[in-house]
């Protein structure tokens, strides 16, 4: 006990365990010795934390038997404790591992179905693209509106088939990507034009947009996706609402050091994008499952959610 607590032996001989357990355990302990007191046999074994002299958090499991005198009555408890901070830690882990590898396994089974499908996706594409350029061909025909029109089309088939390229490297599990210097707010100013035109009036779309002229190396089509994906999200999350705002801000940053979320350090001009709406967001729980790849809080006729 002096050992794991970090204690001497003349100190803790005097010290209540009231002193060196977390306020949750102390209560958990009180109530078991209570128990056994009215039943005056038996043992029960629990679990809770102790607070050692560094003030590090260890896990203990105690087995407590009552001790009763000739005459059956309870005079003092028998308690055999263990360190079980390193057992519960690798159960963490293992648990964290079979996360993990369910993970996986899901990702590896929409790979197996976007593979299957993406093929046949692509020659719909190329109907819709090669039709809308015959039409433009008949320029003469077509105001100057709808030859603007078939070109959106045109535009959108394109980047349709650039996704349906990444989906289709996705399910060969293949990790290159093709990076390139490219102007953030263009591709910005693209999505915003998209979205405005595929949502409602009663929301209002705010975009601050500074760039200083700065290029980002990246992949366009997934940037273009990022952007369509979180202003998608904020327009369903304020489809109940009578009216709503996206905010949508880009702007350079200078970091220093600073951890990104693969755990790498990164210093120099960054682009920092900032997209809010004024939707009920999401709880905790929610907030825990953002990439699995089959959740969804979406109906069944909304979505899938993927």
């Amino acid at each position: 006990t002096c050992k794991t607590l970090g204690y001497p032996r003349e100190k803790l001989m005097f010290m209540s365990y009231k002193n060196y357990v977390t306020e949750e355990g102390v209560a958990l302990i009180y109530k078991e010795f209570d128990n056994l007191l009215k039943q005056k046999s038996g043992a029960n074994s629990i679990e809770y934390d102790i607070i050692t002299s560094t003030g590090e958090i260890r896990s203990i499991e105690t087995s407590i038997s009552p001790l009763c005198n000739p005459g059956g009555e309870p005079v003092g408890f028998s308690c055999l404790a263990r360190d079980i901070t390193e057992k519960k830690e690798s159960q963490k882990k293992q648990k964290t591992l079979e996360k993990q590898i369910l993970q996986a396994q899901k990702l590896e089974a929409i790979g197996h179905l976007a593979g299957g499908i993406a093929h046949d996706f692509n020659n719909v594409l190329t109907a819709i693209s090669g039709n809308a350029k015959l039409l433009m061909m008949d320029n003469e025909f077509f105001p100057e509106k709808s030859l603007k029109n078939l070109n959106n089309i045109v535009e959108a088939t394109e980047r349709a088939g650039t996704l349906i390229s990444q989906v289709l490297t996705f399910s060969r599990q293949n990790n290159e990507e093709t990076l390139l210097p490219i102007k953030f707010d263009l591709i910005l100013k693209e999505a915003i034009r998209f979205i405005r035109s595929t949502t409602s009036t009663s929301i209002d779309i705010k975009s601050t947009i500074n760039s200083n002229d700065h290029y980002i190396l990246a992949d366009s089509t997934q940037i273009h996706q990022v952007i369509m994906n979180l202003c998608t999200n904020a327009k369903y999350a304020m489809e109940d609402q009578s009216s709503g705002t996206i905010d949508i801000r880009l702007s350079p940053v200078e970091l220093d050091n600073f951890t990104g979320v693969a755990g790498n350090n990164l210093s120099g001009t960054f682009f920092e994008l900032h997209v809010s709406d004024t939707g009920d967001g999401m709880t905790p729980e929610v907030l825990d499952k953002i990439f699995n790849p089959f959740y969804t809080t979406k109906d069944k006729d909304k979505g899938t959610g993927l």
